[in-house]
């Protein structure tokens, strides 16, 4: 996990009383997950073995680049991701498998569930959706599924690339591909590399799947600069400060260190306390800057959005389950363009 600054994950196992373990896996990790129980959630005393659920971990040096976006149901993880030029908004989705007694709704409901969301943020995002897709999206076949899935893409302009087969069948040989990054055709060019990951500690029964994308993003978190930094952020005015009383400060706390320089690694530990002294003193000493207090951010899923978004899901179901008529008449489909026609936010 190193090497990659998000990872998209499917079938956690996690119930939602579990789903704080995501927190737990790695240091240097932080995450967002949905579990199969999160609308009943299940007492830690009744949990029975663990199955489906998705989540999206991220790097703790980007967290403050990171916005949970609480959209779609059980089976969809959304988080944004800010650039300095342009937003990503990232999607992990899991699809039911074939063998579920509901397949096809379930599979319909969450292709319906990323068609409103791509409606809704492609005109400020890039929407990559990365997960297990339980169909081959490189083959067109006729079966309802795999059809339902190739006209969403069609319709949405989104592509993918072939990795090769990434299921591995219970007799140790891989089978099928089923695990996609899904993104539009227009940012094709800034996806440098897609390819499955041959990882030897791997004991899942899916490969996972790695994309190397053109994307520029800040590492300065510039709210932590100006809150805990303050004395590195802004110029001292040395006019202001009683020099002989600064002098006394480092002294005091140079006395307190009790610094040795012995060996190299008593040079390193010292060079660290005298810094720590000379900013410590300097911020016993100088006089208190203001901080100016920034307003609080923008909610981006309002209760007034989510039933806008609520009602365009409705119409396009509308729209589908009666064959997609595109007759500029159609009732039907003027209602949907109506409706997607609403702006997103009212003052």
């Amino acid at each position: 996990m190193k090497h990659f600054d998000v990872c998209m994950i499917q079938e956690h196992w996690l119930f939602n009383c579990q789903i704080n373990l995501l927190n737990e896996l790695n240091e240097n990790l932080i995450g967002i997950g949905k579990s199969v129980d999160d609308k009943d959630p299940l007492p830690p005393t009744h949990m029975p073995r663990g199955y489906g659920g998705v989540a999206i971990l991220w790097r703790k040096e980007i967290n403050h680049l990171i916005t949970p976006i609480h959209i779609g149901n059980e089976r969809i993880q959304c988080v944004e991701l800010k650039g300095i030029s342009q937003q990503l908004l990232l999607v992990s989705i899991y699809i039911p498998c074939k063998s579920s007694a509901n397949s096809i709704s379930e599979l319909k409901e969450c292709i319906d569930i990323l068609y409103e969301i791509l409606q809704s943020f492609k005109d400020t995002h890039t929407v990559i959706i990365g997960g297990d897709y339980n169909e081959n999206l490189l083959a067109n076949s006729n079966n309802a599924r795999n059809k339902y899935i190739f006209d969403f893409m069609n319709e949405c302009n989104l592509k993918t690339k072939d990795v090769g087969k990434t299921f591995i069948h219970s007799s140790g040989k891989d089978s099928t591909a089923i695990d996609y990054i899904v993104y539009p055709e227009v940012f094709d060019e800034s996806i440098l590399h897609m390819r499955r990951l041959e990882i030897t500690s791997n004991i899942s029964d899916h490969y996972p799947v790695g994309a190397n994308m053109k994307f520029y993003f800040s590492m300065k978190n510039t709210e932590n600069i100006s809150l805990n930094n303050k004395h590195a952020s802004q110029k001292v005015n040395w006019s202001k400060i009683d020099k002989d009383q600064y002098k006394q400060a480092i002294s005091d706390r140079i006395t307190d260190y009790n610094i040795q320089t012995d060996n190299t690694e008593q040079i390193d530990d010292a060079v660290l306390k005298l810094t720590t002294a000379v900013i410590d003193a300097l911020a016993a000493v100088a006089p208190p800057q203001k901080v100016k207090k920034h307003k609080p951010k923008l909610k981006l899923m309002t209760h007034d959005i989510y039933k806008a978004i609520k009602a365009k899901k409705s119409a396009y179901c509308e729209w589908n389950i009666k064959g997609r008529p595109q007759d500029p008449t159609n009732p039907l489909l003027l209602h949907k363009k109506e409706r997607y026609a609403e702006p997103k936010m009212q003052n």
